[in-house]
């Protein structure tokens, strides 16, 4: 494989605050390690459903071609293969030399935030939010601001919030459906965006993972508005819609000049995207998504059986999420009941009960303590029993409270 010269710029920072000194762990992976034996996670957000068998069969049968290196920008067969099925998904002309393969949706926004994030430029990115986001902003060097929106405005966020602080070289991350809220994206907002992008010269990086697993209303995607295909990269994914997260691929859409030079990112970083993986991408594409309608219409199920169970919760305020697969309740009302300072505090106790949840915090910094996050990509049953734990442990403490009349 022959070594590309890498296109970018070096980052600008000092010496003891350059690249893994801004790289943190996920604080919610410390919950996941420490749940019990039968305690019931609503931690992760993996999909817990297994993609048909003929695309498992391919993953069998990969030959002695997958051994090999693929082109940095993933196996051209697959690049056309993507570029045909997001034309048709989204009624849109995405060309194959638009296309780049990655080792997973992660490896894709570090890539286009290392080049896209020029010198000390803004990077705006959502609160609340995936935690990676802004961990990765600030290794590109960049100086993150955040846009807040709360659960009295349904999370949903104006085009000024994003944009009003971005500048020529700055760079907005967004994320719909949204981590951790499942709110979706007017396509008025993306219009507006795509209209102040090209007026002040800033890029959109959309993290769109979550795209197919939305209940009501629709996805609109940035491939859709074309004031923003010339100025965004979307960031799609096989780990969620297609149940391949171990697989580690995903895939990103930008205009070629941007797709030309993530080829030197590409082979300075990774080398080229995992092969076997591809071989079961291709197979997964031509089998199509006939099949996700029971996935979706099961997920649906288990966010309303969440939905229905969490309500009877005293003190827990609810947000109908409308895609994705978490549920962000604010937990203010509970926190008092139980004289408890944060929501970090709370899911530490609910170990106690066998119950993981993760601390809001992690996700925001302005209201998460307030907030914790549960993922629904688990069975009803264990839906209906965790949250029966999480009442019996509730109820059981806010008595033990009130007999020590605090």
């Amino acid at each position: 494989m022959r070594a590309t010269r890498l296109a970018v710029s070096p980052l600008r920072l000092p010496r003891r605050r350059r690249g893994a000194d801004f790289l943190e762990m996920d604080p919610s992976f410390e919950f996941l390690e420490k749940a019990g034996k039968g305690a019931v996670s609503f931690g992760i957000g993996q999909p817990d459903f297994s993609p048909p068998g003929e695309v498992l069969e391919a993953l069998r049968t990969v030959g002695a071609e997958a051994l090999k290196y693929t082109p940095p920008l993933g196996l051209p067969e697959l690049r056309e293969a993507l570029a045909g099925y997001l034309s048709e998904k989204y009624g849109v002309d995405v060309k194959p030399s638009e296309v780049a393969v990655t080792p997973g949706a992660t490896a894709a926004v570090f890539a286009s935030l290392v080049l896209l994030v020029r010198g000390r430029a803004r990077v705006v990115v959502q609160d609340p939010g995936f935690p990676m986001y802004d961990d990765v902003a600030r290794f590109a060097g960049g100086r993150v601001v955040y846009a807040y929106s709360g659960i009295e405005e349904s999370f949903e966020w104006s085009a000024e919030s994003i944009a009003g602080r971005l500048g020529e070289g700055g760079v907005a991350v967004l994320n719909f459906p949204n981590n951790p809220t499942g709110s979706l994206a007017p396509r008025g907002l993306l219009e507006e965006l795509g209209g102040l992008a090209a007026r002040k010269g800033f890029y959109v990086v959309s993290d769109e993972v979550y795209e197919d697993f939305v209940y009501e209303g629709s996805h609109e995607s940035v491939l859709q508005v074309p004031e923003l295909r010339e100025r965004s990269v979307y960031v799609g994914s096989f780990s969620k819609t297609w149940g391949l997260a171990g697989l580690r691929l995903g895939y990103v859409v930008a205009p070629r000049r941007l797709v030309e030079r993530l080829e030197a990112v590409a082979v300075n970083v990774y080398g080229s995207p995992p092969s076997p993986a591809q071989l079961a991408a291709l197979r997964a594409l031509d089998h199509g998504l006939g099949w996700f309608s029971g996935v979706l219409s099961e997920y649906r199920r288990r966010r309303d059986a969440l939905l229905e169970e969490l309500s009877k919760v005293e003190g827990v305020e609810l947000y109908r999420p409308r895609g994705a697969f978490y549920v962000y309740p604010r937990v203010r009302g509970l926190l008092k009941r139980l004289g408890v300072g944060s929501s970090r505090e709370l899911a530490e106790s609910l170990l106690q009960a066998g119950v993981v949840v993760l601390p809001g915090d992690a996700y925001s910094g302005r209201a998460g303590r307030e907030h914790v996050r549960l993922s629904y990509a688990l069975p009803v049953e264990s839906i209906r029993e965790g949250v029966r734990r999480i009442r019996a442990f509730v109820e059981e403490a806010a008595c033990a409270r009130r007999k020590r009349g605090a």
